[in-house]
Order: C-alpha cells, then sequence, then structure tokens
C-alpha cells in the first residue's frame, strides 16, 4: 500500500485533451494508508475506494469511485499500477466511457521542476 500512498499529478488520458485536464484544478490522484482517496480530472471530482491486489506483476489497486462530473452524478471503477515514480491505468464510468490515464509521484514532478528552474 505505502508505494500508492501520497498525491499523483494526472498527466494525460485518451479521453481528456491536456488544456481540459485542469478544469477544476490540479489533475490528481491522491490516496491515503486507510484505502480511501481522491481523484480529480478534468470536470470529474470524486472519492475513491482502492484494493490492493497482490497477484498482479506490478504493484496495482483497483478501485471503485464516486462522485460529480459537471455537476452530475457519476460512479464507476479502474485500476492503477505503479511502474517505479509514474502510474498507469484505466477509469471506467459506469454506463459511460473509459480512458486511460498516466501520472507522476507529486514529489518527483516538484522536484524537476525545481531543476529546470535553478
Amino acid at each position: 500500500m505505502r508505494g500508492f500512498v501520497g498525491g499523483w499529478t494526472i498527466t494525460g488520458t485518451d479521453l481528456w485533451v491536456d488544456e481540459d485536464l485542469a478544469l477544476l484544478g490540479r489533475p490528481e490522484i491522491a490516496v491515503d494508508r486507510q484505502g480511501v482517496g481522491s481523484i480529480q480530472v478534468g470536470a470529474l471530482q470524486a472519492g475513491l475506494d482502492y484494493r490492493l491486489d497482490k497477484s498482479a506483476r506490478l504493484p496495482r489497486a483497483n478501485f471503485s469511485w464516486s462522485g460529480f462530473d459537471d455537476m452530475d452524478p457519476v460512479s464507476g471503477r479502474g485500476w492503477a499500477e505503479i511502474e517505479g515514480a509514474s502510474m498507469r491505468g484505466k477509469l471506467f464510468i459506469h454506463m459511460g466511457d473509459e480512458t486511460e490515464f498516466t501520472a507522476i509521484r507529486e514529489d518527483i514532478e516538484k522536484r524537476s521542476v525545481r531543476d529546470r528552474n535553478g
């Protein structure tokens, strides 16, 4: 669980174009040690409930989520895998779209911005 805990900035999806990722603020997934967290991307804001999949090759979490997309109630499920400082996964909107996503651990992102800025 430790590998997932913390904040992850969503860097891309195949559903939302880059300029729409941050419609409501920083596009991110955040999780805690108790197996709960949140996701915000595009106009989607939701709470999530995750469980680790111990049989997977890479560290993997399966989750359900529930919240709002552009003020409309929505829910769904998804999964995420971690390899190094990167996360990739897939979101499924109940009776709707699905999208793959990529994310990077927030502390790594901050460090790389600081390195670029001197």
